[in-house]
Formats: structure tokens, C-alpha cells, sequence
């Protein structure tokens, strides 16, 4: 899974409460781990981080 993946996969975060698991699968990743393996790499964070902190961002 490439860069736009994991970018829909930010947006999903940032704009849904879905489960990380449900947003791994509507990106197109074929397991959970496998996407958080790859956001992590590509974003620096887990998405379960990368949520929270996106969360506190906007309500500051």
C-alpha cells in the first residue's frame, strides 16, 4: 500500500471515530497489523497516537 493509503487512512483518523481496524480495511490493507506497521513508518506515530494528538491539536 503506497503514501495515498496512509494519507486516506489520516483523514479517516482525523475526521471519524471508525476503529483503526475497520479504517485498515477501507484503505485497502488486508490486516490491521500490516497497516499499523506502515502508518507508523510512514507518519512516525501508531494511528491510535496519531488521533489522539490530532484530537487535542483541534480543540486547543
Amino acid at each position: 500500500m503506497s503514501c495515498v493509503g496512509v494519507r486516506q487512512a489520516q483523514y479517516l483518523l482525523e475526521a471519524t471515530d471508525h476503529p483503526v481496524d475497520r479504517i485498515a480495511g477501507q484503505v485497502g490493507f488486508g490486516s490491521p497489523t500490516a497497516f499499523r506497521d506502515r502508518f507508523k513508518r510512514i507518519v512516525g506515530t501508531n494511528p491510535h497516537t496519531y488521533r489522539a494528538a490530532f484530537r487535542r491539536l483541534s480543540t486547543d
